[in-house]
């Protein structure tokens, strides 16, 4: 369970690739982290792409729930889509108040968290390289 840890941690790559390895095999990832309008309270803000990333399938995770939470209750949670998968990264523009992202994530099988892509970039960088445009 990260209750908001992980905006205050430095090298928090080295942070997510802990996690996957410290999860056995069925474990499950619980993450509470400030997503829009708390500049300066950690070091990062968290976007649903990074999660996306960090909990895919191909780093032996399942993504059970990603969402954005207005920490006032209102308007409702809304469902982080997978951009990789809706070809279209969310955008929330300003909000009236703080917002978290949670997730919740089960480890699969693997050791974890190995390779971590923002997935437009990863779609243009196969688009220019002719060795998988076929993949």
């Amino acid at each position: 369970l990260d209750g908001g840890t992980l905006e205050y941690v430095f090298d928090i790559a080295m942070a997510y690739r802990n996690i996957g390895q410290m999860l056995r095999e069925n474990g499950l990832f619980i993450g509470i982290n400030p997503a829009n309008n708390y500049l300066g309270h950690g070091f990062y803000q968290l976007s649903p792409e990074l999660l996306w990333r960090v909990f895919s399938e191909e780093n032996s995770f399942t993504v059970h729930s990603l969402e954005l939470v207005p920490v006032s209750g209102f308007p409702a949670p809304v469902a982080a889509r997978d951009p990789a998968e809706s070809g279209q990264r969310m955008q929330i523009g300003a909000t009236t108040g703080p917002v978290y992202v949670t997730v919740a994530a089960r480890k699969v099988a693997g050791s974890g968290t190995t390779s971590v892509q923002q997935s437009d970039y990863v779609a243009q960088w196969q688009h220019a390289d002719p060795d998988t445009e076929n993949e």
